[in-house]
């Protein structure tokens, strides 16, 4: 990946779970950073995804939607791994923060709509590696299925991701006296937690539906590069 210019930051959403190589792709961009400049990934963990009391359908679908990632190629754990990315990365160690969708009962709405877009979308894939077929998930009815489910039990679900964010400044390239062009210090941004609750839950709603495209735009491409793979092998 070259580019003619550089540029004052590099950022990117859901990428370096979809590399082969993610450290050589973010030692390769970071050389095209502006003294001063920050990069920052926002990534995801599945580890910590669950249910309290559990809800085995919903337990049961993510577990599914994790085996259909790793069979495709993609970190399932890359949040929890930007750090020592970073690090391996040649940059310096970034400041880290975790989030996750979380909901209770008949609150949990939007966990239970990125569950179900997400196994939507992945349906295809999971049958071809043997994941599961349509028939077996029950994709047409499981959005209701887990709704109820989850309801009854008044269970708390977490995810169903955990959300990372890792952001570092190249002070290692102000040696030359350059200034500090945003006043960082390597710190991040704040987080401005004025927002109010209805604006947050508009913005998670777009954050699911947006995630489910990236989603399907990345599993295309790993597909596309398994088949090529195999294509170069025979």
């Amino acid at each position: 990946m070259a580019f003619e210019r550089s540029f004052d930051a590099i950022v990117g959403r859901y990428v370096l779970q979809f590399q082969p190589a993610p450290v050589a792709m973010l030692r390769q961009v970071a050389h095209h950073l502006h003294p001063g400049g920050i990069v920052a990934f926002h990534e995801l963990d599945w580890d910590g995804v669950r249910s309290f009391p559990p809800s085995p359908i919903y337990d049961r679908c993510c577990r599914w939607i994790v085996q259909t990632l790793r069979l495709l190629g993609a970190e399932t754990r890359m949040g929890i791994k930007l750090h020592s990315t970073f690090v391996a990365a040649g940059l310096p160690a970034p400041s880290i923060r975790l989030g996750a969708l979380v909901g209770g009962g008949a609150h949990s709405a939007d966990c239970l709509e990125l569950v179900s877009a997400l196994l939507e979308t992945l349906l295809p894939a999971m049958g071809r590696l043997g994941v599961g077929t349509a028939d077996e998930i029950g994709v047409e009815t499981l959005s209701e299925q887990i709704r109820r489910e989850v309801i009854s039990s008044d269970s708390v679900i977490i995810g169903p991701l955990k959300s990372w964010l890792g952001l570092a400044c190249n002070d290692w390239l102000m040696a030359d006296g350059r200034e500090d062009r945003f006043g960082l210090g390597c710190q991040p941004p704040k987080i401005d937690s004025s927002r109010s609750r209805s604006l947050r839950h508009h913005h998670s709603r777009q954050w699911c539906r947006g995630l489910s495209s990236v989603f399907t735009r990345c599993i295309g491409g790993l597909e596309r590069a398994a088949s090529a793979l195999l294509a170069r092998g025979r």
